[in-house]
């Protein structure tokens, strides 16, 4: 949708990222690394970079209400009905 309203309307707004950790979340906003984290450095520049020019909003979630976790995590019955 983004690649559409740009192409048509030349309109940009930044991709939203809903995130459930914390960590990660102050990873991409702060400029902060540390030797336990230089192994992943390489691996998140490109989001670091998105969200320093903008293009990329980063939001939290709660766990229990974050959708992609039914995809990534073992999720209980009760979890997909209620």
């Amino acid at each position: 949708m983004q690649i559409f309203l740009n192409e048509v309307f030349y309109v940009t707004t930044p991709e939203i990222m809903l995130e459930d950790n914390m960590g990660c979340i102050f990873l991409i906003c702060k400029k902060q690394m540390g030797s336990r984290t230089k192994a992943i450095q390489i691996r998140m520049h490109w989001i670091r970079e998105a969200f320093e020019k903008e293009e990329l909003t980063i939001d939290y979630v709660k766990s229990e209400e974050n959708e992609s976790d039914i995809m990534t995590k073992n999720v209980t019955e009760q979890y997909l009905v209620g």
